[in-house]
């Protein structure tokens, strides 16, 4: 996601338009989300919402929108509704809105409310047709699915494509690889995606997971490290069917 404060704020009290141009990276969840991390680009985000006026300093300095951002690991469902509050306020223009349906999408996906987060990502993708996160989300919705997976490689690739550096659409487009058997392809991936940040743990999980279908012996020091990041990285993979 981007620097979603940087743009609400430069969109409501400026006026100028789509300006998504810091990478704030913030959070990583176990499996290609995002939690606590670098906090610089979130720190200038609270500095520049501490300029606007006081209904969206009441959300951008405050927990509202820390919560739909998912910066304090909130539970999905309080994510879903401060995303949703954000989102009805008229202050919000429409250039603004592909962030908040991003992280709404990637919340209801968390909650396992896929055909929503499908929507919020189509919504997104309908306001910014070059909006990597959106194709990243929409590809790592139906990989976790278990449908439509040819579609969701060309939405991956999409993503990848816009944004090369963009960890999370090659963390999904490795999840991808991994279920189709794809193994190098999937390593390629998530090495891309390490190489940004060690501390991901899905990627370190996925990493492991794959080392382990091909008889690498240091899968094991993966799965525990990414484990030590995450406790319940473990339990997201085998709810879609992976295990070492």
């Amino acid at each position: 996601m981007k620097g979603l404060a940087i743009s609400l704020g430069c969109a409501a009290l400026l006026g100028c338009g789509q300006a998504r141009a810091l990478p704030a990276s913030v959070w990583q969840q176990g499996w290609g989300m995002k939690r606590p991390g670098a906090m610089t680009p979130l720190v200038l985000a609270f500095a520049v919402a501490m300029l606007l006026p006081a209904p969206v300093r009441a959300y951008w300095g405050g927990e509202q929108g820390r919560q739909c951002a998912g910066v304090d690991r909130v539970a999905s469902e309080r994510a879903i509704k401060a995303c949703t509050s954000i989102l009805s306020e008229t202050y919000v223009r429409r250039e603004a809105k592909p962030e908040l349906l991003d992280y709404r999408g990637d919340a209801y996906m968390r909650a396992g409310r896929f055909a929503e987060a499908l929507a919020d990502f189509d919504g997104a993708l309908s306001i910014d047709p070059n909006d990597s996160d959106a194709y990243g989300g929409r590809c790592r919705v139906n990989a976790v699915w278990k449908r439509a997976l040819s579609t969701s490689l060309a939405d991956c690739d999409t993503a990848v494509r816009l944004r090369p550096s963009n960890p999370d659409a090659r963390d999904s487009r490795a999840l991808l690889y991994v279920l189709r058997g794809d193994y190098a392809r999937a390593r390629a991936d998530i090495d891309a995606a390490l190489s940004g940040s060690a501390r991901r743990a899905g990627s370190l999980y996925l990493r492991g997971l794959v080392k382990s279908k091909t008889g690498d012996a240091s899968a094991q020091a993966d799965l525990d490290a990414a484990k030590a990041l995450d406790p319940k990285v473990a339990e997201f993979y085998a709810s879609v069917g992976l295990t070492p």
